[in-house]
């Protein structure tokens, strides 16, 4: 839909707009124009596509492990890229009853309900022929005029996520209507241009990728050193250790809520400084948890609370959030994140759990990292289902405080045992991650400026890139 007001980008000036004899626009050329999305439809420039919300909407039943289109979830988009270690797929009866939402090589989605502004490419090597969206998405199809290789870059940029976060709506579950969107601006130099913007920062994804490969490295390691220490029990000595009723003897079994010193709900804040609500302070969402733990601090709401609230809710390093309320159909409740140093280095201001979560704090701070990991696994199995009511607006609550009483966890007697798991603490690779991301955003900005002249400039492109254009 076209937007019956003119539409003026920053430094734009519409009389410098030339039509180019098929009713769409010309730019001239400066990368100081900004075009709002709602523009760029209007000249073919890109197109916003729903996904099908009709009669013929897949229900959870319809969905296998195995079949003809992959139907896409938010889960299926981690870290601005698709990850495909699980899925559901829909058969081919059921997917040529669907109108829309159906992806094309090289289309982005960008995900508009939960997780809000996360993106996915859909590149000649993703290896599935057949996908749509669900209606939580949104797919973004580049025209002649935009290169897709530099779109994704520029959806996934700090500029962009800043001005999600400005649309946002919603607490427990954000969302990002497409009215909104349109609203949008993003930089829009030459195709030619484009293109090289988007090799030059490929260089900088290969690095961030490598460096997040590292990260999950280190977790699974640290998975997996829990599982056989601690739910196998082949700990260091457990020849000589006499196991009762599935305890080795001596480790002592205590309800979680004996081993914390201090929680809390979260808090929300004003938008705007207000009253005494008027000090600065980043929110930590559910939503926001992966993005944490892998480097990418953008997406966090800057708020302002009130002195005595941050006072008591300000986070830690050895702190655990809890997401405490969710929306049912899309995750359960019980999630959590171990917030530490390296996290808390990345922030010029104080971060507090969002209203809709839960600071935990352990007496031991030795013993969070191993807490962490315990309330980890219960979660990963679905197990902290039993925790949760689901009321009849669709809202899963977790219930804490008979979760304090009855989950209980087993201690070691040895110190080390738990001590040791800090070792494949994964933040303190965030810092070279933290790094490469603001170089990449810094230099993202300077290109689409026009600070970074790559008119003259014979940059080779990537081999990715090359089949992308093989297959454009």
């Amino acid at each position: 839909m076209v937007s019956n007001e003119p539409a003026v980008g920053w430094g734009v000036k519409t009389e410098e707009r030339q039509s180019d004899g098929a009713g769409r626009m010309n730019f001239d050329g400066r990368l100081s124009d900004l075009v709002e999305f709602v523009e760029a439809e209007g000249f073919g420039a890109l197109q916003i596509i729903d996904g099908d919300r009709g009669k013929s909407y897949p229900s959870k039943s319809e969905m296998n492990p195995n079949g003809y289109c992959l139907f896409l979830n938010t889960g299926n988009i981690k870290n601005d890229a698709f990850d495909f270690s699980s899925g559901d797929f829909i058969s081919i009866e059921r997917d040529t009853k669907l109108r829309k939402g159906k992806l094309s090589r090289n289309d982005l989605v960008l995900t508009t309900r939960g997780t809000i502004g996360a993106v996915g490419y859909y590149h000649s090597r993703i290896p599935f022929a057949q996908l749509r969206i669900n209606s939580g998405m949104i797919i973004v199809r580049a025209g002649s005029q935009l290169d897709s290789g530099y779109l994704y870059q520029v959806l996934k940029s700090s500029f962009l996520k800043q001005q999600f976060s400005l649309f946002e709506s919603g607490a427990a579950q954000p969302q990002l209507p497409i009215k909104d969107l349109r609203r949008i601006k993003f930089p829009f130099p030459p195709l030619p241009i484009q293109r090289k913007i988007a090799a030059v920062l490929s260089a900088y994804d290969d690095l961030i990728e490598n460096n997040n490969r590292r990260i999950a490295l280190l977790e699974k390691m640290a998975e997996e050193l829990y599982r056989e220490w601690f739910v196998r029990l082949r700990f260091p000595g457990h020849e000589k250790v006499k196991v009762v009723k599935g305890v080795p003897e001596g480790w002592e079994v205590s309800p979680i809520g004996s081993l914390i010193q201090h929680q809390i709900g979260g808090g929300w804040g004003a938008e705007t400084p207000s009253g005494s609500e008027n000090q600065p302070v980043y929110i930590v969402r559910g939503t926001d948890f992966k993005n944490l733990e892998r480097g990418k601090f953008d997406t966090l709401p800057l708020r302002y609370e009130t002195s005595g609230s941050i006072s008591s809710r300000s986070l830690r390093h050895g702190d655990i959030v809890l997401e405490n309320s969710v929306n049912a159909q899309s995750r359960t409740a019980g999630n959590t994140i171990l917030i530490t140093q390296k996290m808390l280095d990345q922030f010029e201001y104080p971060l507090i759990p969002a209203s809709f979560c839960k600071l935990i704090r352990f007496v031991d701070i030795d013993l969070s990292f191993f807490l962490w990991k315990y309330m980890k696994c219960y979660y990963d199995q679905g197990l902290m289902e039993y925790f949760q009511n689901i009321a009849t607006n669709g809202i899963a609550n977790f219930q804490v405080g008979r979760f304090l009483e009855r989950f209980e966890v087993v201690i070691p007697d040895k110190r080390e045992l738990y001590t040791d798991l800090w070792a494949f603490d994964s933040s303190t690779q965030l810092d070279v991650l933290s790094k490469l991301t603001k170089s990449r955003d810094r230099l993202l900005s300077r290109l689409m400026s026009g600070k970074v002249d790559l008119t003259d400039l014979d940059i080779a492109f990537p081999p990715s890139m090359r089949e992308e254009a093989a297959h454009g």
